[in-house]
Parts: structure tokens; sequence; C-alpha cells
């Protein structure tokens, strides 16, 4: 029988030979992922991003206009057959009116009044259903010309308007048209974008002449003057 205590292993001493315990990166020891750089666009860059979304608000606002013109195409016409069909139903309502009791034709025009009435509840509905997506369409398209003249003033000092602002003050006024909307711009002391002055970019310092012995001040080394006074030995005789 063996006795005695079981010798401790390296990686438990320490000793040399012991595998280390890979670094976390928590406490700052330099293992952890770097944070992402940011990312700086040029100038042509940031106009193709904004032709780019651009396009798209267009191809959207295309999109939109045609199912709007099928809704209302759509519209227009379940619009006519109500009418229609309200015509018809006053004239039956005469016709029965005028019908004695015991006219064998009266059974049949009252069931013909009442079919009609079928229809225009049909009718009425249709045009409800019809008339829901065609009114967020129109509110989609107002938004959007709410935000592109928003978009077109800044402030008289060039800051850019507040569109959240800006909207909310469209929506209580309940404005839709864009000259309603440009005039509440200017009301609010905007300016168009394309009528304020550009920036003008600051001046470059002007430079500094080298000094020279004539007006008193030290003349510049040349760079051999320089490694001498820093070299002295490189250049004894």
């Amino acid at each position: 029988m063996v006795t005695g205590t079981a010798e401790p292993t390296k990686a438990a001493t320490g000793e040399a030979g012991a595998q280390p315990t890979p670094s976390t990166g928590l406490n700052g020891d330099g293992g952890g992922a770097k944070a992402p750089e940011e990312r700086i666009y040029r100038q042509s860059e940031v106009d193709a991003l904004l032709g780019k979304a651009g396009q798209r608000i267009q191809a959207k606002l295309d999109t939109v206009t045609t199912e709007r013109d099928t809704l209302k195409s759509q519209l227009d016409s379940v619009t006519a057959e109500i009418t229609e069909a309200k015509e018809s139903i006053a004239s039956l309502t005469k016709d029965i009116e005028a019908m004695s009791e015991d006219d064998p034709d009266k059974h049949a025009v009252v069931k013909l009044r009442r079919d009609k009435e079928t229809e225009l509840k049909a009718l009425k509905k249709e045009r409800t259903e019809l008339d829901g997506p065609r009114k967020e369409i129109a509110q989609w398209k107002r938004d959007q010309l709410v935000y592109t003249v928003a978009d077109e003033y800044a402030s008289p000092t060039g800051d850019k308007i507040d569109m959240d602002s800006f909207k909310k003050a469209a929506d209580r006024l309940k404005l839709s048209d864009r000259d309603e909307l440009e005039a509440l711009a200017e009301e609010k002391g905007y300016k168009r974008k394309d009528e304020l002055a550009p920036a003008q970019e600051a001046s470059p310092p002007p430079l500094k002449p080298l000094s020279t012995p004539s007006d008193g001040g030290t003349p510049e080394k040349s760079e051999e003057d320089r490694l001498k006074a820093r070299y002295p030995s490189m250049y004894k005789n």
C-alpha cells in the first residue's frame, strides 16, 4: 500500500510548464473585442445614398399613386351603381304605392325592391372597404409632401427645420396643399434653402515671413547648419 500525499500538479502550483488561462478581456487586459471604428463618408457617397433614398421614395410614391388612381376608379364605379340602385328603389316604391292590394304584379315588384335594397347595402359596404385604403394612401402622400416642404426650408442661420414640430403644426391647421405648407414655413420665419446665402469659408491665416538679419530676427538655419550643431564631431576639420 502506498502512503503519503499526492504531488500537486504544475498547473496548480504555477510552476513552469503550466498552461496559462486565456484572457477574457473583461478586466482591461486588451483581450476584448475592439469597438467598431466610425465610418467617415465622402460628400459624393452621401449624395449617392441620398439619391438612392430619393429613388426609393419616388418608386413608393409612383406605386401608391397608381393604387390610388385604381381605387378612385373603382370608387367612382361603385358610387355610380349606388346612385342607380337608389333611383331604382325610389321608382319601385312609387309603383308599389300606386298598385292596389289585389294587383297580381305587386308581390313581384315588392320582391324586386327588396333585392335592390340588398344590392344597395352590399354596394355601400364595398365603397367603405375601398375608401379606407384610399384615405390611407392620401394621408401618406400628404405626409410626404409635408416632409418635402420642410426639407426645402431652413432657419435664417441655415439650421434644419424640426420636421416633427412642423408636421404637428400642419396637422393642427389641417394643411394639405403645397402653397399652404410653404406659407406656414414662411410664417414661422423659415427661408428657402436656395435663397440663403452660402456660408463663406474662412480665409487661411497669412503666412509668417521668415526672419532675416535685416529685420532684427534670427536667420533661418539651413539643414547643414542644424546637422553641424547636432553632430559637431562629424564636421571637424
